[in-house]
């Protein structure tokens, strides 16, 4: 069960910048499905979030 206090709001600003798929147009995925999704289920991270290499 996800209780309301489990979910929190995506740091775009933060996570964005430091994805591998940063250069990725905002209208395909996986950056649409991030987009999609401003809340995530215990963390800040987007939902499909890498860090770069």
């Amino acid at each position: 069960m996800v209780v309301d206090s489990d979910l929190r709001e995506v740091n775009f600003e933060k996570y964005c910048i430091i994805c591998k798929h940063a250069e990725c147009p905002e209208h395909e995925d996986p950056c649409f499905e991030c987009l999609d999704n401003p809340l995530n289920y215990c963390t800040e991270k987007p939902v499909k979030w890498e860090e770069k290499k």
